[in-house]
């Protein structure tokens, strides 16, 4: 009995002991996850205040759908940082091109393929318009800058 006594103890001691150590483990490492756990905590309530809705594989879809462009733009931003650059006109230009794709499609009744293409050259001639200004002697952060004043 005496034996028995004594397993009992050491995994509650062990249990103990791993409880400890998750805690310190989450306690160290909360300003990495902290993002992570308000995201789950807002997931958590916007499915209990939309009754399931706002998981649902419909919603979810939508949500995937009307963040891809903003992904693109994350990954562009990240190489031109990642470059040792700074360019502050991104939003601006992706503004202004939408802005003429809409034009060209409802006031000039343009089909959508060569919508597309007009205006990815419209931001082609942008980005290179822009590429002349940071081989001037200024910082690409001031031509950046001017160039978005101008778009």
């Amino acid at each position: 009995m005496e034996n028995s006594h004594k397993t009992n103890t050491s995994t509650s001691e062990e249990k103990v002991a791993s409880f400890a150590l998750l805690s310190n483990l989450f306690r160290a490492n909360i300003r990495q996850y902290g993002m992570f756990i308000a995201l789950f905590v807002i997931m958590i309530i916007f499915n209990i205040l939309t009754e399931g809705t706002f998981i649902s594989s419909r919603n979810l879809t939508n949500l995937y759908l009307q963040t891809g462009y903003i992904a693109v733009l994350a990954v562009g931003m990240v190489l031109v940082i990642v470059a040792g650059h700074i360019d502050l006109s991104v939003g601006s230009v992706a503004a202004f091109t939408g802005a003429i794709a809409a034009i060209l499609q409802v006031k000039m009744g343009l089909p959508t393929i060569p919508t597309i293409l007009l205006t990815m050259v419209v931001g082609c001639m942008i980005g290179m318009w822009k590429d002349t200004g940071s081989h001037s002697r200024c910082t690409s952060f001031y031509s950046f800058a001017c160039i978005n004043a101008y778009v």
